[in-house]
């Protein structure tokens, strides 16, 4: 239900598609306004949902 709720979890959605994208949590975070904090919390429900997966 967070996902749908808070826009983090949509920002982050987003700005993975772009060709500056850089897996960085803190750049994340700069790049949509929010905290480092929220950052990790969204990128841990995007991935435990498979929404995200992670690369080598």
């Amino acid at each position: 239900m967070a996902i749908t709720s808070e826009p983090t979890h949509w920002r982050i959605l987003r700005l993975c598609r772009t060709s500056e994208f850089r897996p960085d949590c803190r750049w994340i975070a700069g790049q949509i306004g929010a905290s480092v904090d929220d950052v990790n919390l969204a990128l841990s429900r995007l991935l435990k949902l498979g929404f995200l997966e992670t690369g080598a």
